[in-house]
């Protein structure tokens, strides 16, 4: 006996494919494949341990000088469960002239694109911050850009990555000058290469002006422009929360320290257990990012 109770079931593989439909649009958008690392795990976490760097080779003079090597940070990265859902009634089905059951499944996938960007951009959006959520265990501690970044060889001395200057032609150079002197947990000398700027959409035609310009920025001189051509320009549009703070990143490098893990991908599933004229349909999902290494990126806190 076919019933009204078991009427979820003919809207089910509408609901799914909507769904997939809109993540894969909104997809298109997204900035997190050109920010993360991004890779499945099949695991319940996961775990990445570093070591300092080996010291500059020397003169042989009849004996082999061996380099201390040190542990490094590890991080540790978990993946909390995410969901939402939504109800559509038997009633709304029954009159539906205006294509809302269609939207109300596509919400899904907008709401699971969304939310994603949303956590991504936490990471600079919370740079300057101690984050202090549960999926992640980072023992160095404290935030990606601050001022006493700690080395490993036992030195108290510290590098800073915060600098506190608004955008401009000057303080990018700046900023590029002071990410070349990073030096790596042996403090010895490291290729850091500052090839990319993050900013928010209120930054974007500064931005594009001080890449983009044939003569020296905001000046009346005929000086050429020593940044034309030289930095690739990253807006990552309504999801940076600040509208001062900017980054100076190695791109490259961004790529190998900033992870991104898709535990689950988004599942979309009837309530089977429901026994009234509403339909329920969930969206589950897991996923988290982390970043293991500081030395991508240089980050302004401005006032």
């Amino acid at each position: 006996m076919h019933t009204s109770e078991k009427w979820p079931d003919l809207l089910e593989p509408n609901v799914k494919v909507l769904s997939d439909e809109a993540t894969r649009f909104d997809s298109k958008s997204s900035m997190l494949s050109k920010i993360f690392d991004m890779k499945k795990s099949g695991k319940s976490y996961e775990k990445f341990s570093s070591a300092s760097t080996v010291d500059d080779f020397e003169s042989f003079t009849g004996t082999v000088g061996y380099s201390d090597t040190f542990q490094g940070f590890d991080t540790r990265i978990e993946f909390p469960e995410f969901v939402k859902g939504i109800k559509i009634e038997r009633k709304l089905k029954d009159d539906d002239e205006t294509n809302i059951i269609a939207s109300r499944s596509a919400s899904i996938g907008h709401s699971y694109v969304r939310s994603r960007e949303k956590v991504g951009a936490q990471v600079w959006n919370e740079a300057f911050t101690t984050d202090s959520n549960d999926n992640v265990t980072h023992s160095e501690g404290g935030e990606l850009c601050a001022s006493d970044h700690a080395y490993t060889n036992g030195s108290t001395a510290t590098q800073s990555n915060e600098g506190t200057t608004a955008f401009s032609a000057t303080s990018v150079e700046a900023t590029r000058q002071l990410m070349c002197a990073f030096r790596g947990d042996n403090q010895e000398i490291i290729s850091i290469n500052p090839d990319t700027l993050l900013v928010p959409i209120g930054l974007e035609e500064t931005g594009f002006e001080i890449i983009n310009s044939k003569g020296k920025i905001n000046t009346d001189a005929n000086n050429v422009n020593f940044h034309e051509g030289k930095y690739k320009l990253m807006v990552w549009k309504n999801f940076l929360t600040d509208a001062n703070n900017w980054f100076m990143i190695d791109y490259n490098l961004m790529k190998q320290f900033l992870k991104w893990y898709d535990r689950i991908p988004l599942e979309v599933n009837q309530d089977s257990d429901s026994d009234t004229l509403v339909a329920k349909y969930i969206g589950y999902c897991r996923f988290w990012r982390w970043w293991i290494n500081w030395r991508f990126c240089f980050g302004h806190l401005v006032g």
